[in-house]
């Protein structure tokens, strides 16, 4: 059975107030306003997230040409 649906917001409100500049590229994995993984592989991130027990990673692709929104992938 695949996880419940989460709650996003504090996710959200993390990328709209801090600047990510130095993740321009990357793929970063939020839990709240944490940072927990960074870098350009999805896979290893959602595996770096798995192995600190979050079920379903929340990744951000930080792409600076798109402006603040980015691009958002909820697994």
């Amino acid at each position: 059975m695949p996880p419940a649906p989460r709650d996003r917001q504090r996710e959200l409100e993390f990328l709209r107030t801090h600047s990510l500049e130095e993740y321009a590229g990357e793929i970063i994995v939020l839990d709240g306003d944490e940072i927990v993984a960074h870098g350009h592989d999805g896979k290893q991130l959602v595996e770096a997230a798995r192995n600190r027990g979050i079920d379903v990673p929340f990744l951000h692709l930080v792409d600076l040409n798109c402006g603040q929104e980015g691009v958002r992938m909820g697994l």
